[in-house]
């Protein structure tokens, strides 16, 4: 739709006036809401990748804080424990019979914050989010009957009983026809280590083993076995 305006233009040789009409264009609504849909778009298109890009960053810094204890050593954590004043474990094993002893009484151990080593087990303080890892180094020159193994449980007040938390399984001397020693007599040397973040109960016993203790390499300083509060 136009507008018009009117102008006044004297014929000399007809002496009349001619009335000039001169056409204006008029703002269209339709081409301003266009206009203003396509400004909010781009408006909620910036905000949500700011929101995006903090969310990202937020979920980064939670996963490098939960890395923290795998790549920190045993001092380290002890340090950041006692700055944070969080309840943390840290134990080594020694073997007894059939199944791992852990000791909290040499060096790097740790028992910080009201953790207890009772029973072979690590007992958690108080209720929180708490990161639990272990690790055992296995040895032997045969290859083993069954697949090498290693079960971090945990004993509730709710559930009188040990129930898996982790469990990790590795295969040696994969491909030979038969246990038994190998073709080349040549030792091999494997490790099992796992780790997650668990909510845990105020009481609540950790416990980590193998399957079998016979080819854990107890000279090592890698059998470990820990529980850090993350809260």
């Amino acid at each position: 739709m136009t507008m018009s305006s009117e102008n006044l233009v004297p014929d000399v040789e007809k002496g009349t006036v001619v009335v000039v009409r001169e056409s204006r264009p008029r703002s269209d609504p339709w081409k301003c809401l266009g206009i203003s849909s396509f400004l909010l778009l781009v408006g909620a298109t910036i905000v949500l990748a700011f929101l995006h890009f903090r969310a990202g960053q937020q979920a980064l810094r939670e996963s490098r804080a939960l890395s923290e204890p795998l790549e920190a050593g045993p001092r380290t954590m002890k340090l950041q424990a006692e700055r944070a004043q969080k309840p943390a474990a840290h134990v080594v094993a020694t073997i007894e019979g059939d199944h791992l002893k852990w000791d909290a009484e040499v060096a790097p151990t740790m028992l910080l914050h009201g953790m207890k080593l009772v029973k072979n087990k690590l007992v958690v303080p108080q209720n929180g989010l708490y990161f639990v890892y272990s690790q055992v180094v296995f040895r032997g020159q045969a290859c083993p009957e069954e697949d090498l193994s290693l079960t971090i449980s945990r004993y509730a007040v709710e559930y009188p009983t040990d129930k898996a938390l982790l469990t990790a399984f590795k295969s040696v001397c994969v491909g030979s026809p038969a246990p038994g020693p190998s073709p080349t007599s040549d030792q091999w040397l494997e490790s099992l280590y796992q780790g997650a973040v668990f909510r845990l109960e105020k009481g609540d016993e950790i416990s980590s083993q193998p399957a079998s203790t016979k080819y854990v390499d107890a000279e090592s300083d890698q059998v470990y076995f820990g529980v850090i509060g993350m809260d």
